[in-house]
């Protein structure tokens, strides 16, 4: 999928390196700007912590900050269990919910 999307722009591309460094700075060297897309695909069991991130000693972003200027593939949206905590998330989850778009893939057959 990060294949037919355009290459990221230079802010782009630094924004998306320093995400990319905080989540996996420690186990890869960064030599060079991430200049393609991110695609993050979690699986529809996936808790809210794994989406939003979270941490105890060391705070690592979720997987809607990993796919900062890519693609959050959220397969069957409708089945993500999610479980609000407190009245902020819930604000946020109400402002996000309205600016989703799901589609639909066009039959091969």
């Amino acid at each position: 999928m990060p294949e037919i999307l355009p290459p990221l722009n230079h802010l782009q591309a630094l924004e998306a390196t320093a995400v990319h460094s905080i989540t996996y700075g420690a186990q890869e060297p960064i030599t060079a700007l991430r200049r393609e897309p991110e695609f993050i695909a979690p699986h529809h069991t996936a808790s809210l912590t794994v989406l939003i991130g979270s941490g105890t000693r060391k705070m690592l972003p979720g997987a809607i900050t990993r796919a900062h200027h890519g693609v959050l593939f959220l397969e069957g949206l409708r089945t993500f269990a999610l479980v609000m905590p407190g009245p902020g998330t819930r604000q946020a989850y109400r402002s996000v919910k309205r600016r989703v778009r799901t589609s639909k893939a066009p039959s091969l057959s």
